[in-house]
């Protein structure tokens, strides 16, 4: 695939503050005639992962994550990230496989961690390593698990399997598909930015707990300059009135470099820059 050379570039977000102003300009619910509020969200979304699918072949990033597990929300976690997409011949047989190098930057007991995943290869396992912190942590051996395995999703919400841009955008389309047939749904853009970077929120509100939604509020936001996703949010409904909802989930991808050119070396885990 070509790579036009006006989307290679490194976009550093030092920091993953972000700033909301409600833009009543767009508000999107009371607007839409003779359609579903989720039209606008689902349009939007589609063109994006055009945008990824077309121009975007790889990247790395640096992911903030923090999710609830179990009932608990944990702390924020930090990952260096390698992702290169699928790619295909003309007849749509994969000729790259989508493949995933992580590495835990924080929090400490976690940092050094790595993993990679390469689909259809290894028996469609990934290899993984503990921190290397520690003397007894240096002589733990790098295991082969099933991604969707208990060990590998002790402490996730998703499996290795599900991380990525394109991942997170294609998993918004199927579920607002799910969401067209049920209400009420409130939707609303918010101008926003993510350390001090353009970018234009959708915002989804379910005011009722009920099937198919699974959260009460939903925020993804879209790069206005790359129309890419770089961050995405979900909360609970709340339990009180005056109550601030609990997050559900959380993923920034920052310090982001597009089409990097990424190869198979990138995902062997023989490198000598890793420590499988």
């Amino acid at each position: 695939m070509q790579r036009p050379n006006h989307h290679l570039l490194i976009l550093v977000f030092t920091t993953t503050t972000y700033f909301l102003v409600a833009d009543t300009r767009h508000v999107l619910a009371d607007t839409i005639e003779n359609g579903h509020p989720l039209l606008p969200v689902l349009r939007m979304a589609m063109d994006v992962q055009k945008t990824i699918r077309n121009n975007v072949t790889d990247y790395t990033a640096t992911l903030k994550k923090r999710e609830r597990v179990g009932g608990v929300v944990r702390d924020y976690e930090y990952l260096f990230v390698k992702v290169r997409h699928e790619q295909q011949d003309s007849s749509g047989k994969p000729i790259v496989p989508f493949s995933v190098y992580t590495r835990f930057l924080a929090p400490e007991k976690y940092k050094g961690r790595e993993a990679i995943y390469i689909a259809g290869k290894n028996n469609g396992k990934m290899i993984a390593h503990e921190s290397r912190n520690g003397l007894i942590k240096k002589l733990l051996p790098s295991i082969w698990l099933s991604p969707d395995g208990k060990i590998a999703m002790h402490g996730n919400r998703y499996p290795i399997t599900k991380i990525g841009i394109d991942n997170l955008i294609t998993e918004l389309i199927v579920k607002g598909r799910r969401e067209m047939d049920a209400s009420p749904v409130k939707v609303n853009t918010l101008s926003a930015k993510v350390d001090n970077r353009p970018c234009q929120c959708l915002q989804v509100i379910h005011p009722q707990r009920k099937p198919p939604f699974e959260a009460y509020r939903i925020r993804i936001f879209i790069d206005k300059e790359l129309n890419i996703p770089i961050r995405f949010a979900a909360w609970d409904w709340p339990t009180a009135e005056d109550e601030e909802p609990e997050v559900i989930e959380e993923y920034t991808y920052s310090s982001l470099k597009i089409n990097p050119g990424l190869t198979d070396a990138d995902f062997d885990w023989n490198s000598h820059e890793y420590g499988f």
